[in-house]
Protein backbone atom coordinates (compact mmCIF):
# COMPACT_ATOMS: atom_id res chain seq x y z
CA UNK A 1 0.00 0.00 0.00
CA UNK A 2 1.38 3.45 -0.85
CA UNK A 3 2.75 3.75 2.65
CA UNK A 4 -0.56 2.80 4.49
CA UNK A 5 -1.03 6.01 6.31
CA UNK A 6 -3.56 8.59 6.66
CA UNK A 7 -2.68 11.73 5.62
CA UNK A 8 -3.76 15.30 7.71
CA UNK A 9 -7.23 16.44 7.46
CA UNK A 10 -7.91 13.26 5.57
CA UNK A 11 -10.80 10.85 7.21
CA UNK A 12 -11.06 7.63 7.93
CA UNK A 13 -13.64 7.09 5.55
CA UNK A 14 -11.20 8.87 2.81
CA UNK A 15 -8.23 6.56 3.76
CA UNK A 16 -9.62 3.17 3.51
CA UNK A 17 -11.34 4.61 0.42
CA UNK A 18 -8.00 5.32 -1.71
CA UNK A 19 -6.87 2.25 -0.34
CA UNK A 20 -9.39 0.18 -1.20
CA UNK A 21 -8.79 1.68 -4.84
CA UNK A 22 -5.59 0.78 -4.77
CA UNK A 23 -6.69 -2.63 -3.84
CA UNK A 24 -9.00 -2.66 -6.54
CA UNK A 25 -5.91 -2.24 -8.75
CA UNK A 26 -4.28 -5.03 -7.10
CA UNK A 27 -7.48 -6.82 -7.86
CA UNK A 28 -7.12 -5.93 -11.49
CA UNK A 29 -3.43 -6.49 -12.34
CA UNK A 30 -4.51 -10.33 -10.69
CA UNK A 31 -7.32 -11.16 -12.78
CA UNK A 32 -5.22 -9.93 -16.37
CA UNK A 33 -2.61 -12.47 -14.95
CA UNK A 34 -5.05 -15.14 -14.94
CA UNK A 35 -5.83 -14.02 -18.78
CA UNK A 36 -2.48 -16.16 -19.22
CA UNK A 37 -2.74 -19.04 -17.25
CA UNK A 38 0.49 -20.61 -19.24
CA UNK A 39 2.45 -18.33 -17.04
CA UNK A 40 2.29 -19.48 -13.33
CA UNK A 41 5.10 -17.86 -12.14
CA UNK A 42 3.52 -14.33 -13.05
CA UNK A 43 0.18 -15.02 -11.56
CA UNK A 44 1.79 -16.66 -8.56
CA UNK A 45 4.08 -13.03 -7.98
CA UNK A 46 1.02 -10.41 -8.80
CA UNK A 47 -1.21 -12.58 -6.34
CA UNK A 48 1.35 -12.66 -3.74
CA UNK A 49 1.79 -8.94 -4.24
CA UNK A 50 -1.75 -8.37 -3.70
CA UNK A 51 -1.76 -11.13 -0.63
CA UNK A 52 0.56 -8.75 1.15
CA UNK A 53 -1.18 -5.90 0.81
CA UNK A 54 -4.50 -7.55 2.04
CA UNK A 55 -2.80 -8.44 5.24
CA UNK A 56 -1.30 -5.13 5.47
CA UNK A 57 -4.71 -3.65 5.10
CA UNK A 58 -6.38 -5.84 7.28
CA UNK A 59 -4.35 -5.26 9.94
CA UNK A 60 -4.62 -1.71 9.98
CA UNK A 61 -8.54 -1.73 10.02
CA UNK A 62 -8.47 -3.95 12.51
CA UNK A 63 -6.08 -2.94 14.73
CA UNK A 64 -5.73 0.63 13.94
CA UNK A 65 -9.05 2.27 13.03
CA UNK A 66 -11.65 -0.40 14.04
CA UNK A 67 -10.26 -1.08 17.57
CA UNK A 68 -9.96 2.52 17.94
CA UNK A 69 -13.70 3.38 16.63
CA UNK A 70 -15.43 0.62 18.14
CA UNK A 71 -14.29 2.37 21.38
CA UNK A 72 -15.72 5.37 20.63
CA UNK A 73 -18.70 4.47 18.95
CA UNK A 74 -20.04 1.41 20.62
CA UNK A 75 -23.05 1.67 18.89
CA UNK A 76 -20.92 0.56 15.40
CA UNK A 77 -19.25 -2.32 17.27
CA UNK A 78 -21.27 -5.43 15.61
CA UNK A 79 -20.55 -3.72 12.20
CA UNK A 80 -16.46 -3.56 12.81
CA UNK A 81 -16.68 -7.02 14.73
CA UNK A 82 -18.19 -8.46 11.42
CA UNK A 83 -15.72 -6.47 9.01
CA UNK A 84 -12.90 -8.34 11.40
CA UNK A 85 -14.73 -11.72 10.63
CA UNK A 86 -14.68 -11.04 6.90
CA UNK A 87 -10.91 -10.16 7.31
CA UNK A 88 -10.16 -13.67 8.66
CA UNK A 89 -12.21 -15.29 6.57
CA UNK A 90 -10.61 -13.50 3.46
CA UNK A 91 -7.52 -14.57 5.06
CA UNK A 92 -8.25 -17.94 4.75
CA UNK A 93 -9.43 -17.73 1.14
CA UNK A 94 -6.06 -16.25 0.16
CA UNK A 95 -4.13 -18.87 1.49
CA UNK A 96 -6.13 -21.41 0.07
CA UNK A 97 -5.56 -19.47 -3.36
CA UNK A 98 -1.80 -20.07 -2.68
CA UNK A 99 -1.90 -23.25 -1.92
CA UNK A 100 -3.20 -23.57 -5.42
CA UNK A 101 -1.46 -21.37 -7.16
CA UNK A 102 1.83 -22.93 -4.99
CA UNK A 103 0.45 -26.24 -7.01
CA UNK A 104 0.10 -25.17 -10.28
CA UNK A 105 -3.75 -25.53 -9.92
CA UNK A 106 -4.61 -22.47 -11.86
CA UNK A 107 -8.21 -23.55 -13.25
CA UNK A 108 -9.06 -23.84 -9.58
CA UNK A 109 -7.11 -20.74 -8.21
CA UNK A 110 -8.42 -18.35 -11.09
CA UNK A 111 -12.06 -19.49 -9.75
CA UNK A 112 -11.71 -18.69 -6.39
CA UNK A 113 -9.74 -15.57 -7.64
CA UNK A 114 -13.39 -14.50 -8.83
CA UNK A 115 -15.49 -15.47 -6.00
CA UNK A 116 -12.78 -13.85 -3.44
CA UNK A 117 -12.95 -10.65 -5.92
CA UNK A 118 -16.41 -10.54 -5.72
CA UNK A 119 -17.02 -10.97 -1.90
CA UNK A 120 -14.04 -8.74 -1.33
CA UNK A 121 -16.06 -5.90 -3.51
CA UNK A 122 -19.50 -5.91 -1.11
CA UNK A 123 -17.05 -6.01 2.00
CA UNK A 124 -15.31 -2.74 0.71
CA UNK A 125 -19.18 -1.34 0.23
CA UNK A 126 -20.27 -2.13 3.63
CA UNK A 127 -17.24 -0.98 4.91
CA UNK A 128 -17.36 2.19 3.14
CA UNK A 129 -20.75 3.38 4.26
CA UNK A 130 -20.69 2.34 7.70
CA UNK A 131 -17.90 4.55 7.66
CA UNK A 132 -19.91 7.42 5.84
CA UNK A 133 -21.95 7.02 8.39
CA UNK A 134 -19.36 7.96 11.30
CA UNK A 135 -18.26 10.80 9.07
CA UNK A 136 -21.68 12.19 8.68
CA UNK A 137 -22.28 11.66 12.20
CA UNK A 138 -19.01 13.40 13.30
CA UNK A 139 -19.46 16.33 10.63
CA UNK A 140 -23.10 16.71 12.68
CA UNK A 141 -21.65 16.85 15.97
CA UNK A 142 -19.12 19.93 14.59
Amino acid sequence: MQDGTRRTGESVEDAVRAQHRRLEELFAEVAQAFQRPEDVEEIRDVFAALHEELDVHFDQEDRLYYATIGTLRPDLRPDLEAFAEGHRGFRLELAALADQLGRGDVASARSGFASLHSSFEQHEQAEESVLERLDRGAAEAR
